[in-house]
């Protein structure tokens, strides 16, 4: 639920003001004439709407929830933890690791080059 009176007016106003800007904004109908310029441009817009709204509403409700501060807090929490890791003494881990970063190509290559040779 949204607990700032402040956050619920933005994520209104990211909801209406790109329709509101989509319905006056002006859509090229290309080349063809007639008809199917028409229906060109009634679907485009049907399109854009459409998309327009879904992610205004994933938007206002992964904010609403609480969705986004999760994930950059997830985000934080595990950049935090690598930089402790690499910030650590030198340890059997570290090597490990490496030899794992080096190794895991070179096997990848020479499974490449068996199956290619036959």
């Amino acid at each position: 639920m949204i607990e700032d009176p402040g956050r619920a007016w933005i994520a209104l106003a990211a909801f209406v003001i790109p329709h509101i800007g989509l319905y006056y904004l002006p859509l090229r109908t290309g080349s063809r004439t007639g008809r199917h310029v028409q229906d060109d441009v009634q679907a485009r817009a049907i399109i854009v709407l459409g998309l327009i709204g879904g992610v205004s509403l994933a938007v206002i409700i992964g904010w609403g929830t609480g969705f986004f501060v999760a994930i950059a807090s997830t985000g934080a929490g595990l950049w935090n933890d690598f930089m402790g890791w690499i910030n650590s003494p030198l340890r059997w881990e570290h090597l490990l690791a490496g030899a794992g970063v080096l190794i895991v190509p070179v096997i990848v290559l020479v499974l490449i080059f068996a199956v290619a040779d036959g």
